[in-house]
């Protein structure tokens, strides 16, 4: 059907000659030259004829194969969507077809009047980092934080906001944090002396009343963010800008200085938009799996609007989605990304905002593939968890929100994921647990043991995310003609009665283990079993902690099995 109608609007070009200046520079324009433009995150140039020209046959093919403008946001309309019109590409084809030919000047549109420098017009305010950043040739650099003061003296409303990184060519990533006065991230931060984040110090870590507040991140070919009329975003009189840098060494030593610019709302805004994570820290990926998912959750304690999503992995990210939950339990898709692509993280800016009700809840799902078949992959003999580093993996998404200018953005999510990683829900379970019973609860009242009322048992969570459980029935009837301690090829001897019974009494297994504390399970992949059929599957049971005691159950068609556990001393 696409080709169909490339080719319909291509021969309705047919009768003119299709040129540069008539017909290719206004796509150019609408699509193409906020990054092809000298400065800026594209390596060539569309501004004029002399420029385009050489590169006339690459465009033909990267808009034919729908590689360029970059995209990979699917499920809802959204209005920072670049991608190119059927009407669009069959000009660019015809363009490059017809021998791109240049055609009289007189015909091209005016000149977009970029502001040198800045895609969002001239900064009321640039800040700048205080002096240059040194990065070495090669080795890792740990994330850097540079504190900028603002010197305001009253709040402001910011309208519209951009991140220019010093040098492209080893700027991963830039993210800007407005930490208000008094806040005790990063204390020891002095203003323009680089600070190395500290174990655990984590934007994603800390409780929302304590976050720095997100401001907006570059990552290379992101344009800027734009807000509707009437929002604004909210710099706190006396804040400091605080940019955190991730940079990465290309093989020569340079330098880097970031500068952000702001323009000033006119007047108090009609919305306030904030930009809120949640993600999901405690996850273990498997070595060579090719498909893991990984998933996080944060309930709305305050009805707000959905502006923007920003979904975040690294080298391994396969697909992510995100869904709205409303109260009655319906379920919306409002992004789905079947093609992550590490190299083209984009914001999706939807073209309508979203209510969130109260009592709703965001589901994000992300898939990772570890597996010797992705191309990108470090290391697929290695099992990945949170980390800065791109050979490490992240789980996260970033929300923007609208409320109203007098409200507290970061009252709207109730217990993120965020607040859920190796410092919330997920590390509860750490620790040695002793079986203190394991029933069968039927529907019509009646309750078994399983492994008899004297079973007994261990389950054990590490830190590094894995898990290991064994339980037995201690009164197994002994088989007669195997000795104690006799070696493994001497059950032979036993009857199969026997060993159906020694069977039947015992369970092992080992693995790793997730929490999604939205769903209240706690999930068990296993690696290894006793039983061959539990191999490569997921065990998810339900769980409650009631002080030292762990309840995991699981529902069966007719009955419900429950186990209580008790945490071992230290």
């Amino acid at each position: 059907m696409f080709r169909l109608a490339l080719l319909m609007t291509a021969s309705a070009l047919l009768p003119g000659e299709v040129t540069f200046h008539k017909d290719a520079l206004p796509v150019l324009q609408a699509r193409c030259q906020g990054c092809h433009r000298p400065g800026e995150a594209a390596p060539m140039s569309f501004l004029t004829y002399s420029a385009t020209r050489p590169f006339a046959k690459a465009i033909r093919e990267a808009v034919l194969s729908k590689r360029m403008p970059p995209w990979s946001g699917e499920g809802h309309a959204f209005r920072n969507d670049p991608r190119l019109t059927p009407a669009e590409i069959s000009t660019l084809v015809s363009w490059a077809d017809g021998g791109a030919v240049e055609g009289d000047p007189r015909t091209a549109p005016k000149p977009i009047p970029f502001v040198d420098g800045w895609n969002i017009g001239k900064p009321d305010v640039v800040l700048t980092m205080e002096q240059p950043y040194r990065v070495p040739a090669s080795g890792v650099v740990d994330y850097q934080y540079i504190v900028v003061p603002t010197n305001f003296a009253e709040d402001r409303w910011i309208a519209a906001v951009e991140i220019r990184p010093g040098n492209r060519n080893v700027v991963h990533h830039v993210i800007a944090l407005v930490r208000e006065p008094g806040s005790k991230w990063l204390v020891e931060a002095k203003p323009g002396v680089p600070v190395t984040r500290e174990p655990n110090a984590g934007i994603t870590t800390q409780p929302l009343a304590d976050l720095p507040e997100f401001l907006l991140s570059y990552t290379p070919g992101r344009p800027p963010a734009a807000l509707s009329p009437g929002q604004a975003r909210l710099i706190p009189a006396g804040s400091d800008i605080v940019f955190q840098l991730h940079y990465t060494p290309n093989g020569k030593e340079t330098f880097d200085q970031t500068k952000i610019g702001l323009i000033f709302a006119k007047e108090k805004p009609r919305q306030r938009v904030a930009t809120l994570p949640i993600s999901n820290r405690g996850f273990a990926i498997p070595a060579g799996d090719p498909n893991h998912q990984v998933s996080s959750a944060a309930r709305i304690a305050r009805e707000a609007t959905i502006q923007r999503l920003i979904p975040h992995m690294h080298l391994r990210g396969k697909a992510f989605q995100v869904d709205v939950v409303d109260p009655a339990g319906r379920r919306e898709t409002l992004l789905r990304v079947p093609k992550y692509d590490f190299r083209w993280q984009h914001a999706y800016e939807l073209a309508e905002p979203v209510p969130l009700k109260e009592g709703s809840r965001i589901d994000c799902t992300a898939w990772y593939d570890n597996s010797p078949n992705n191309p990108d992959n470090p290391d697929p003999k290695r099992i990945v968890r949170w980390g800065d580093q791109s050979w490490d993996e992240m789980m996260l998404n970033y929300v923007d929100v609208a409320v109203s200018p007098d409200s507290d953005p970061r009252n709207v999510l109730a217990r993120p994921a965020a607040q859920q990683g190796a410092s919330g829900v997920k590390e509860k379970f750490y620790g040695v647990y002793k079986l203190v019973r394991f029933t069968n609860e039927f529907k019509d009242g009646r309750v078994e043991h399983p492994y008899g009322p004297n079973s007994v048992g261990r389950i054990t969570y590490d830190r590094a995310g894995r898990m290991s459980a064994l339980l037995m029935n201690p009164d197994r009837p002994k088989p007669a003609n195997v000795p104690v301690g006799a070696s493994a090829g001497s059950w032979r001897n036993a009857s199969e009665t026997e060993m159906r019974a020694v069977m039947n009494g015992f369970v092992a297994y080992n693995g790793l283990f997730d929490v999604d504390e939205a769903k209240g399970v706690v999930i068990h992949h296993v690696k290894s079993a006793l039983n061959p059929n539990w191999v490569g599957t997921d065990l998810i049971r339900s769980y409650k902690f009631d002080g030292k005691f762990l309840t995991l159950s699981v529902d069966y068609p007719t009955s419900k099995g429950v186990l209580v556990w008790e945490r071992e001393p230290d």
